[in-house]
This record gives C-alpha cells, structure tokens and sequence, in this order.
C-alpha cells in the first residue's frame, strides 16, 4: 500500500541538496548533479526547485525585478554547466527555475511601470 510518504521524504530530501558543496569544476556536487538528473528522481528535482524558490524567504521587491533577473541569469548559467556534463534532465530543471524568476522580475516591472533591461 502506498502512502505518499515516498513522495513527501523525495521533496524534502530534494530541498536539502541545494546547499550542497561545490565541486572543483562545478558549482555542485557533480554525484548530487547526477542523482538529481536521473529519471526517476523527478520529485527529487521538484523538491529542489521548490526549497529554491522557499529559500529566498521573506523581501522586499526592486521595483526594476534586478535581483530575479540576476538570480535568472545565475540559474540559466548553472543550467549549462550541468548540461555540458550531459545532464538534460537537471539542466532542464535549473531552465524552467531560471524562467521562474525572469517571470517574476517581469511582473514586478510591469506592477511598478518600468521598462525591464532584459
């Protein structure tokens, strides 16, 4: 019988990875890299995308969405870093977590009347 607790422990676990050291040639574990692009670890990826977004907790807004065009800029660069190891599936991950906050930085300029540089 299943009780979704798989599930719930594979988003938690996925949250505790982001702060994973980095590795000499990369800005993560390459092996924490390489579990979370593996296929059947999508809730793993999910749970990491979420604790990335949580992680920011609490702030205040730049009127001009600066800091979630920077934090989206970061996060398309991890995205190929990972994929030049060959890992479409976090890279993937690390893509749609970067258009995450290019759509947040976004909004926020169009909610305070600026024109985005990006």
């Amino acid at each position: 019988m299943l009780t979704g607790h798989l599930y719930a422990a594979d988003l938690q676990i996925g949250e505790l990875l982001i702060p994973t050291p980095a590795d000499e040639h990369l800005w993560i574990d390459e092996s924490v890299a390489r579990e979370l692009d593996a296929k059947e670890n999508v809730d793993l990826r999910r749970g990491f995308s979420i604790g990335t977004q949580n992680q920011r907790g609490a702030h205040w807004g730049d009127p001009k969405g600066k800091p979630e065009f920077d934090m989206s800029n970061d996060y398309r660069k991890k995205a190929v870093a990972v994929e030049k190891l060959g890992l479409r599936r976090f890279g993937e991950n690390l893509r749609q977590i970067a258009d995450d906050y290019k759509r947040q930085g976004q909004q926020i300029v169009r909610r305070e009347g600026f024109w985005a540089d990006e």
